[in-house]
């Protein structure tokens, strides 16, 4: 049972990580989706939705590892902590961002803002 547990666990590490850039990918995809505003929102708002979610995952994973794998190394637990602090942060410029891009998918500026954030 232990060893099931222990399966199930890394299933769920490996199946948050394998793909960190779908998320943000689709939502800007949506972002730029020309499609009726109507349905072009619906779909941005599902996709940033995801991506928000995909983002507090990758925290709740991280600090599960961080919390397990650091309690030998207080600095590096420590800079750790700060790492997913900086995600949640961000998330919420991400989505803005790409909003801004949605609104405006011709502005250059749009796209170089939105380009800069989600790096």
């Amino acid at each position: 049972a232990v060893v099931s547990t222990q399966s199930t666990g890394a299933a769920k590490v490996v199946g948050t990580y394998v793909d960190i850039t779908g998320p943000i990918m689709e939502l800007q995809a949506a972002a730029l989706a020309p499609l009726a505003p109507a349905e072009k929102a619906e779909k941005f708002n599902t996709k940033a939705a995801d991506f928000s979610l995909h983002a507090e995952q990758l925290c709740r994973v991280a600090e599960v590892a961080t919390d397990v794998g650091c309690d030998e190394d207080p600095r590096r637990h420590d800079n750790l902590k700060l790492s997913i602090e900086a995600l949640r942060d961000a998330t919420p410029m991400v989505v803005y961002s790409a909003k801004t891009l949605s609104l405006n998918p011709e502005s250059e500026s749009a796209k170089e803002n939105f380009d800069l954030v989600k790096e």
